[in-house]
Formats: structure tokens, sequence, C-alpha cells
């Protein structure tokens, strides 16, 4: 059986190397030489397959968050669109089970919101991507914003995580954004310079009216906090003068 070829790092393209990865006539670099979702073995069972293809996924989705640079630099700007947006989906569910077992969102529904969410997510976020890197003199095809969008749904997951702390889910979008960054440089053929200040830009927008909805959800949170404390001092004050003028009248009618 022919041995295919990983292009998980700096290698180059699959055009460069003249031979079909694990994800091609598709999308995605393979990840350290692993098998990924295009691979047909006849001697093994379907559940090795499954397995070799969730390995693959996830292997993808890590390197897309610590090694951003050598992930879109090998990764094809064309072919079928379809393995990306499959690669959205699971990212989307998996944020769901995990907002689930966390207690952060509701049970099936969490699954399948974030799921569809994490679709509708990629085709808006690719059609922004796209405009901002024709702004910033991209040279790419509406393709490759798209797939730029759909691997970056590996972040989903660990945004959701990241809300358990205050303010850590921030951080974890700052580093987003920092990926993304490094994306459409080397996806659109960007100025790095160009690329910070137009990307950057609108990131820093975002992230500013994140935090500030932020402060406002904590100070909307305590002074509702402090709204039902007096609420209940009231009623327990109104509880006593009740008992008192009672008394009062118990004693008046002795």
């Amino acid at each position: 059986m022919e041995q295919q070829e990983s292009i998980g790092g700096p290698q180059g393209t699959n055009e460069q190397q003249g031979t079909t990865t694990a994800w091609e006539g598709g999308e995605g670099p393979s990840s350290g030489g692993r098998r990924g979702p295009g691979t047909t073995h006849e001697d093994s069972s379907w559940f090795d397959r499954v397995k070799a293809w969730a390995s693959d996924l996830f292997g993808q989705a890590s390197e897309v968050i610590v090694r951003p640079g050598e992930f879109f630099d090998a990764l094809p700007q064309e072919g079928e669109l379809w393995r990306a947006t499959v690669f959205a989906l699971v990212m989307g569910a998996v944020a769901g089970i995990l907002g689930f077992c966390l207690r952060i969102l509701p049970p099936l529904s969490s699954v399948l919101t974030t799921a569809l969410g994490a679709f509708a997510g990629t085709v808006v976020g690719a059609v922004l991507v796209h405009v901002l890197a024709m702004l910033a003199g991209g040279k790419g095809a509406l393709d490759a914003s798209y797939r730029i969008a759909a691997y970056m749904m590996a972040f989903l997951p660990l945004v959701v995580v990241a809300g358990l702390l205050p303010y850590l889910n921030i951080a974890v979008a700052g580093y987003a954004l920092y990926a993304l960054i490094v994306a459409a440089v080397s996806v659109h053929e960007l100025e790095e310079r160009r690329a910070w200040s137009v990307f950057g830009a609108v990131g820093a927008v975002v992230l500013v009216l994140a935090l500030l909805g932020r402060f406002a959800g904590h100070s909307g949170s305590s002074v509702l906090e402090g709204m039902q404390n007096l609420g209940g001092q009231k009623q327990r004050a109104a509880g006593h003068l009740e008992r008192q003028l009672e008394q009062l009248r118990q004693g008046q009618s002795d």
C-alpha cells in the first residue's frame, strides 16, 4: 500500500511535495504523520478508522492552537470544503459537550446549538476574514478564507473551558486573534505590518468591547445582588414591625 506523506510542518504544500496526504482531495495538513479522515484501510475495522480519524482531527486542532504558522503554511488553498466544515462542526459539538459537563450550557441543546453556531460562525467569519484580507492587500480566494474561519473553530472548546475563570476567556480570544493574523498572513500572503494594522485594529475593538461587557455584567450582577439583599432586609423589617404592632394590640386588649 502506498505510504502517504505528511505535510504537517514547513515542508510545503501538497503541490510542492507532489504527494497526496491523508486529507487530500480535501482539507488540511495531517498531523505528525497520522492518518486523516480520507484514509481507508481494507484490513482495519471501522472502529480503527474512526479512531484514526478522531486522532487526526484533534491532532490538527492542537496544531492550530500550538503551531498556527506551520499549520496554515501547509494548508491547501484549493479543493473541497466539506472536511473543513466537518472540523468546525465537531469543534462546536465538543464545545457543547464541555459546556454541558461543566454545567455552563444546558444538555442536548448545547451540543446542537454550538455545532450549528460553529458552522454559522465559520460562514460569517469567512466573509469578514476575506474582507479584511482584501483591505490588507490579500491574494487568496474566498475558499481560503473559509478554511481559515473553519479551522479557527479549534479555539471554541478552549474558550468554553476558559469561561470558568474571570477574564481568562478574553485572554484566550486575544491569542486566537494572534493565530488568526498568522493564518491570514500565511494564506493570503499579506505583509505582516498591514495585516496587524487591519486585523489588529478590528480585533482590539472587539476585545475592548468584550472586556467592557464583562465589567458591565459584573457591575450589573453586583447591583442586582445588592437590590435583592435590600429587598430581603425590607421584608424582614416589615415582618418585625408587624409583630410589634400585634403585640401592642394584644397588650391594649388585655
